[in-house]
């Protein structure tokens, strides 16, 4: 009986269900020739195709805009809001301890570049967080005999150090998982408003990187 069951689940996925209905309709017509196929038939064979196929194709489409976080997953605009949610907890952390900080007055992210094209913006304002990490990892000396250390691993030998906000390699780390399915990953819909707002995001950590821990 389980094996029976079993069977009629198989046969009843949608795929399963469209290949028999067009190998009968071939079937019928191979043994009985006078059967007719007219405008009446294509229309009710179009309308069940549509009943079969429409539920599937929902699905793939609901998945299209899922986004593995950590172990969870979430819609892209849900992604962007949590990270939207930690970034200003980042922010008012460091309001609260802004005397334990040195703010780099030369740095001014370049705000109307980002916002010229949604995904070259969103493109410059992970280099120019890239560039601002490398910057900050020369300043320290922590790349020792190294050239090129990686703007992930950079962050987070400055964060262990204590030179910049500590929920920076986080921060940064999502902001990039997020960035590369924007730009690299086709299958991901993101909307102009939503490459937008992961500009401001980017915008944001950058001016989180402007803050340096003072010495003493």
């Amino acid at each position: 009986m389980s094996r029976f069951l079993d069977f009629l689940k198989l046969m009843c996925q949608p795929h399963l269900l469209l290949a028999l209905l067009c190998v009968s309709i071939v079937v019928l017509r191979m043994f009985y020739p006078e059967l007719r196929f007219d405008s009446l038939s294509r229309d009710l064979l179009l309308i069940s195709l549509a009943a079969l196929l429409l539920p599937e194709f929902v699905k793939i489409l609901g998945r299209l805009r899922k986004f593995k976080w950590g172990e969870n997953e979430l819609e892209l605009d849900e992604a962007i809001d949590e990270l939207n949610r930690r970034t200003k907890e980042a922010e008012e952390r460091a309001d609260l301890e802004s005397e334990s900080f040195t703010v780099d007055e030369d740095f001014h992210p370049d705000v109307q570049r980002y916002l010229s094209d949604p995904k070259g913006g969103l493109i410059a304002v992970a280099a120019d967080i890239e560039a601002r990490v490398n910057e900050l990892v020369r300043e320290t000396r922590l790349n020792g005999l190294r050239r090129y250390i990686s703007p992930m691993r950079g962050i987070e030998l400055l964060a262990k150090r204590g030179a910049v906000v500590a929920d920076l390699p986080a921060l940064m780390r999502d902001f990039w998982a997020l960035r590369n399915q924007a730009v690299h990953d086709n299958r991901l819909s993101f909307s102009k408003n939503e490459i937008y707002r992961l500009v401001e995001l980017g915008v944001r950590i950058l001016e989180l990187l402007s803050l340096t821990k003072n010495r003493g």
